[in-house]
């Protein structure tokens, strides 16, 4: 499996965002999706005060009601449901219409002196744990981190030992509904 495969943000994103090929794998975005997956930005977004965040970016999903099992946790893989809901997504309900899982991105960032930066990063859904929000015109704007600054800037809870670094990796998030949905999470080592 490649390792820059855009792996969980299921095949919503697979049909929804052209910038993956059939088989998952990053390719340049259309021109009806270039704004899909750029390199995060701060400008404008509220700041979770978590070790290694990046900023936001911008995916196509589907409009309308969805909701998030793990808020901004980039140490535990999330799911993001889509749901039905009859009041403006005050409330939704228990049916899920569509999942997604969080992913790991090689993200590229090309300087004003036109050198390319790539870094593989988590994108993390959001906003918070169980809240039913509106992804109005089928756009979301999930979290992005660099895990490898997440872990550093943290530390195993048991012991209190922080870690020495860690990466983006694909896991199973066995807590979605519906089933485990293949997701992402930074993963810490000491």
């Amino acid at each position: 499996m490649s390792r820059n495969r855009l792996l969980p943000l299921l095949a919503l994103l697979l049909a929804a965002c052209p910038g993956l090929d059939e088989d998952g794998e990053e390719s340049p975005p259309t021109e009806e999706h270039e704004e899909d997956f750029h390199w995060p930005e701060t400008e404008g977004n509220t700041d979770p005060g978590i070790p290694g965040w990046m900023g936001r970016t911008r995916i196509s999903t589907t409009a309308g009601c969805w909701s998030d099992t793990d808020g901004v946790t980039p140490g535990v893989a999330g799911c993001h449901t889509l749901h039905s809901s009859e009041d403006a997504c005050g409330t939704c309900d228990d049916t899920v219409l569509e999942r997604i899982g969080e992913a790991c991105y090689t993200f590229t960032h090309r300087t004003a002196e036109g050198e390319t930066h790539e870094k593989r990063m988590l994108v993390e859904t959001n906003p918070g744990a169980e809240l039913c929000h509106n992804h109005a015109g089928g756009v979301g704007h999930p979290d992005v981190f660099d895990c490898e600054l997440f872990c550093l800037g943290s530390a195993e809870p048991e012991t209190g030992t922080p870690y020495s670094g860690g990466s983006c990796e694909v896991v199973l998030d066995d807590n979605c509904p519906g089933g485990p949905q293949e997701s992402a999470a930074c993963v810490c080592v000491l």
